[in-house]
């Protein structure tokens, strides 16, 4: 991601100039553009000043512009742009309660058309669309500050990248690789929280939109060490557009409910493209993203998705009793796994086993191997916390013949965690 230096400060409604402030602006005359540099002058006026090369004094143009400033953008379009913005960001940093952090991750565009350049007036749009979390304290007693939040939307969706815009209709496009589907903020000094109370968080979020059904996963924590959450469910199809806000207020009570994590193979929509799909791949170890979280996969032979669309597997191959593949968990920062579900899609066979391990493949208390003859295995293991790895582990009766399994969907139950 770019670091785009800014220095405008928003208070929650509105944004103001801070001194040093600058912005590209193109003139365009008749399809000839011309990039500017203006300066701010006077911050209470939101007045910038920069210097012409060529111009006609009587003539009509028509102006746009962005801020921050960046030399590469020439052009009013986005065609063949090289001009990158950062629109949110992976990281951002409250203090207190100040909004100000936002303005960093929110570029912004004006345009006029047909005027002379005596006097250019600009009325500049948001491109970020903002995150506010009103944080009720519901707990009956003071909560001792809040230290961090965190904001995961579903894996395809780009909460923070690198964007050209297109200053014509103020539209934006994610550019690149570079993106990220959630948001950690860290606040700073946020102070006591007092029992019903409230406390707002603000995060700024690129234009995005959440399918039916989807959800934005929300964690807190505080001062203490206490995890506290919520599931942000969408009955119907939502578009967070540039310059909107999206305000959800989260009760703060008991500790957070469990959170569960479910990938479901057999959707040709829940594999990453760089997800291998064919049984020609090599044994490798790779890790993938799966709703927002990591995987990390480690096979003696080939793993691919296999089957027809919409009835998908993942299918593992070359396992053996010395060599079993591994499936590892996602560690969740104040959550443990406490059941994984593994749903089969085998034949009736007893020969692969299955079970929940550490990463060195020692068996968790309250887990033992499974046959995958059964629908699905239900682990329920004892003891375990939110840094250590764990894994799928899967392993074949027979010591000499390579054996193939194919794993419809696992379902991963965290519960919150706090250490003594």
């Amino acid at each position: 991601m770019h670091d785009t230096p800014t220095r405008t400060d928003f208070d929650g409604t509105s944004t103001s100039w801070v001194d040093g402030d600058a912005m590209s602006v193109i003139l365009d005359r008749n399809g000839e553009q011309q990039a500017v540099k203006f300066t701010l002058t006077d911050a209470a006026e939101g007045a910038f000043e920069g210097s012409i090369e060529t111009v006609d004094l009587d003539a009509e143009y028509d102006i746009y512009a962005v801020y921050p400033y960046n030399e590469q953008k020439t052009t009013a379009d986005n065609k063949n742009d090289k001009a990158l913005f950062d629109i949110g960001s992976a990281r951002q940093t409250q203090q207190g309660a100040s909004a100000s952090h936002v303005a960093a991750y929110d570029p912004l565009t004006g345009s006029v058309k047909a005027v002379s350049l005596d006097n250019i007036s600009l009325r500049m749009h948001h491109t970020a669309t903002l995150i506010r979390l009103d944080l009720h304290n519901a707990t009956g007693r003071t909560i001792s500050g809040i230290t961090s939040a965190t904001i995961t939307a579903p894996t395809t969706t780009a909460l923070a990248a690198s964007h050209t815009i297109d200053l014509t209709d103020g539209s934006v496009e994610v550019a690149g690789e570079q993106m990220s589907n959630t948001i950690e903020l860290t606040v700073k000094e946020s102070g006591e929280i007092a029992p019903d109370a409230t406390f707002t968080l603000w995060a700024a979020a690129a234009p995005f939109e959440i399918a039916v059904r989807q959800t934005l996963n929300i964690d807190i924590t505080t001062v203490d060490g206490r995890h506290f959450g919520a599931v942000k469910a969408f009955g119907k199809a939502k578009r967070f557009a540039a310059g909107t806000i999206m305000a959800s207020t989260i009760n703060l009570g008991t500790q957070s409910q469990t959170r569960t994590v479910s990938v479901d193979f057999t959707s040709t929509e829940t594999y990453p493209d760089t997800f291998p799909m064919s049984y020609d791949a090599k044994p490798s170890t790779h890790t993938h993203v799966f709703d927002g979280l990591e995987f990390k996969f480690y096979c003696p032979g080939s793993y691919y998705q296999g089957g027809t669309s919409g009835n998908k597997r993942l299918i593992i191959t070359g396992i053996t009793q010395d060599k079993a593949a591994r499936i590892y968990l996602p560690a969740i920062k104040g959550y443990a796994p406490t059941k994984i579900i593994v749903h089969n899609a085998e034949s009736q066979s007893q020969d692969i086993l299955i079970s929940v391990t550490d990463k060195d493949g020692n068996m968790l208390d309250n887990t033992k191997d499974m046959t995958a003859y059964k629908q699905q295995n239900i682990y329920e293991p004892t003891g375990t916390n939110d840094t250590d790895t764990y894994c799928v582990y899967i392993t074949c009766r027979q010591t000499n013949t390579g054996k193939t399994y194919r794993l419809q969907s696992l379902d991963i139950t965290y519960t919150p965690y706090q250490a003594n």
